[in-house]
């Protein structure tokens, strides 16, 4: 009798196992398919650019904007970048200790909330670096930084190690991620309609194969192993910046100065849409940067599950963006902020009830719709402000940009809050305080069309 129960326990076993394989080898298959797909689609769509930017510079028999490259650059930063976000956050707490004054799900959320708030702080002196040094230079800069961020990342023995790693790499992703967007800004209207079409397409390319190849890497050599990989990668960058960064080139045209810098930014419907609508929205995203890879952890998920589930996540947004944003801004207009963070809010207040794999996956495509109409339409209604207008679309973005790195560093810390207190607690607070702010917001421009 004994004999046959472990041998039924056994077959338990067993079969648990071939369960776990198959699935595991079904992810994988999964994952490449979607990997091979967005290269192929690159690489096509870098030909293409490159034989018309060939064609347009001999016709004209002058420099043209070097849009196949803009490609290859934006793919390529923001694949390195998301390399680790499967795991970085677990990774992060490995080396949180005993006697820190500040709780653990602190000490996981503080660095990655410094990482975000360089970048948005560099988005202030980009233009000014690209004037003066040049795009080769101040790109090239940002790779170096990058490179040197991840070593000390694959090499670090303490949180002090790591937390200045991810500061050294924030600045460089600050002047990488700025200097593209920049130097599209200050071309003829022609070349940044093309350019941010090519920056938009690539960075949702770039981020889905660069958390899928970050992920897989981190499986099979595992996550100290995967910042040499990424180390090499940003290492190749900048002799790939160095090699055709002289191709791009401010277009010298005379800058408009402004003189009223502080009145523009502190006008109570410029700071009032950035503090009440903006930031608040993007606080959401710390439940995808810091909040879902600790909770798969906890689940048993690896990295490439994970990544699976951030790749639906950005899949929903790429393909629902056009459609919704369109419909969306034609019939609700200003409404448009309110019904996707009520999506977003309404979501995450869900998942923290039931807490369970199937729910996860609901809220993450949830949060995808309500970003993929929401952060386009969020932008829209900025620039259609008439302070906007008349201050300049270019360098009111800029605001717009560290405004919405802020909230993203916000993120990671409300959310490793929310894990001390409680996440179904902490989301009410945060829900109500968030609702507040829009009705704050709703208030300020009652009788305001725009």
């Amino acid at each position: 009798m004994i004999g046959i129960i472990e041998i039924g326990m056994v077959s338990d076993t067993l079969s648990g196992m071939i369960d776990s394989m198959r699935t595991r080898i079904m992810v994988e298959i999964i994952l490449m398919v979607i990997i091979a797909v967005f290269l192929l689609n690159e690489g096509l769509a870098f030909m293409e650019d490159r034989r018309d930017w060939k064609r347009l510079s001999h016709k004209e028999r002058t420099h043209t904007f070097p849009i196949p490259y803009l490609r290859v650059v934006t793919f390529f930063v923001f694949a390195a970048y998301n390399m680790p976000t499967s795991f970085l956050p677990v990774y992060v707490e490995r080396f949180y200790r005993e006697d820190f004054p500040i709780t653990r799900e602190l000490a996981g959320s503080l660095p990655l909330t410094v990482n975000f708030a360089m970048i948005g702080v560099m988005s202030l002196f980009v233009s000014g670096l690209l004037r003066r040094f040049g795009f080769r230079l101040v790109m090239g800069a940002g790779a170096l930084c990058c490179a040197v961020g991840d070593l000390m990342m694959a090499y670090s023995g303490s949180y002090g190690m790591i937390l200045a790693g991810l500061i050294l790499g924030g600045m460089g992703c600050g002047l990488l991620m700025n200097g593209l967007s920049i130097i599209v800004a200050d071309q003829s209207d022609q070349v940044q309609s093309k350019g941010f079409s090519v920056i938009n397409g690539a960075i949702l390319s770039g981020m889905i194969s660069g958390t899928v190849i970050g992920a897989a890497i981190a499986e099979k050599l595992g996550e100290s192993k995967m910042f040499f990989c990424s180390a090499v990668i940003w290492g190749s960058m900048l002799f790939l910046l160095l090699a055709v960064g002289g191709l791009f080139h401010m277009s010298g045209k005379e800058r408009v100065r402004h003189t009223g810098r502080l009145s523009f930014v502190f006008s109570g419907q410029v700071l009032g849409y950035l503090l009440l609508i903006v930031v608040p929205y993007v606080i959401i995203n710390g439940f995808t940067s810091y909040f879902l890879p600790i909770f798969a952890d906890g689940q048993g998920l690896g990295e490439s599950q994970t990544s699976l589930l951030l790749v639906m996540n950005c899949l929903v947004g790429i393909f629902l963006s056009e459609a919704l944003t369109g419909l969306t801004m034609k019939h609700l207009g200003r409404g448009t902020l309110y019904l996707s963070s009520a999506v977003s809010l309404g979501a995450v207040l869900l998942f923290g009830y039931f807490q369970t794999l199937p729910m996860l996956a609901l809220t993450l495509f949830l949060l995808g719709a309500a970003k993929s109409f929401g952060a386009a339409g969020r932008e829209i209604l900025f620039c259609r402000q008439p302070k906007v207008a008349a201050y300049g679309e270019d360098e009111a973005m800029g605001y717009y940009n560290l405004a919405d790195n802020l909230g993203e560093s916000i993120g990671t810390m409300v959310f490793g809050g929310m894990l001390s207190v409680g996440l179904v607690t902490g989301m009410w607070i945060f829900a109500g305080i968030s609702a507040a702010a829009m009705g704050i917001y709703g208030w300020l421009q009652r009788g305001n069309t725009v």
